[in-house]
């Protein structure tokens, strides 16, 4: 793996379809400069868009994992997801009530009220969300989610080989200190570090704190997946995931249930996952 993808955000970033009236047929536009681009990506036999990441930043790459503000950088911009995640909701479902998809809940569907407003209050300030927008959104989340938990566990990998680097061979050449002092001089513990072993030290040292870094960002992926699924469950009460067998699933179910997932148990206990 040399280079990443950004996870799927195209639901919220294909352009403002939704405030075009529905009898109208505006002239198809120019890409914009903007507006993120898009490539099909085979998942099994179906294919999705997946866009590119934005043009001011580069794809994931071992160089970007090792400049870490970089990468946070990177991170922060598809964060954005859950950062506004309320607004993102609340769009959505706005869409969906009104395509219709929405109903009344039972208590107000089972009252006898026939009136237009009380039909109205009901679909829009009481509506259960329709399961497919909800599974919708739900996907949409994992995907995000799944896609900023690789980029990490890419840069990890990246990191560990780093901080485990080939140590310099001893030098043998003395000083000419050393050399006044006496030619049959051993260095001693105590002794100074020779230029090429303090520079492998301090490689070392930088190596292992940006390890450090990275995998603090997983705990990071944690909460903000905490917040999110929180908000989450508050709009599709009654809408429960169907994880697919295998790691994926389990995953993917750990994620529904608030759960480390096994890639953060792993990190946490010090394990390198395939």
């Amino acid at each position: 793996m040399s280079t990443w993808v950004s996870p799927s955000m195209s639901r919220f970033n294909r352009g403002t379809s939704s405030s075009t009236p529905s009898g109208d047929k505006p002239a198809p536009a120019g890409p914009s400069a903007f507006a993120p681009q898009y490539e099909p990506v085979q998942l099994g036999s179906s294919s999705v868009l997946k866009p590119l990441t934005p043009p001011n930043v580069s794809n994931l790459t071992p160089s970007t994992c090792l400049a870490i503000g970089e990468f946070k950088e990177l991170l922060r911009q598809y964060r954005q997801l859950d950062d506004g995640i309320t607004t993102r909701l609340n769009r959505t479902f706005a869409r969906s009530r009104a395509l219709g998809q929405s109903t009344s809940p039972s208590l107000l569907s089972a009252s006898g009220m026939t009136s237009a407003s009380s039909a109205d209050l009901g679909t829009s300030t009481y509506a259960t969300p329709a399961p497919g927008a909800c599974a919708a959104f739900w996907r949409e989340l994992v995907d995000v989610w799944i896609g900023r938990e690789e980029a990490v566990r890419f840069c990890i990998k990246v990191a560990d080989q780093r901080s485990n680097p080939t140590p310099p061979p001893p030098s043998t050449q003395l000083t000419t200190a050393d050399q006044l002092l006496d030619a049959d001089f051993h260095p001693t513990p105590s002794s100074p570090q020779q230029p090429n072993e303090q520079r492998w030290s301090r490689a070392e040292n930088s190596a292992e704190t940006l390890a450090r870094q990275l995998h603090n960002e997983l705990k990071v992926e944690s909460i903000i997946r905490a917040r999110s699924l929180d908000a989450f469950k508050s709009r599709c009460k009654f809408f429960t995931p169907s994880p697919p067998p295998g790691p994926e699933g389990d995953r993917e179910r750990a994620m529904w249930l608030g759960q480390p997932t096994p890639a953060a148990q792993a990190s946490a206990q010090g394990v390198v996952r395939p």
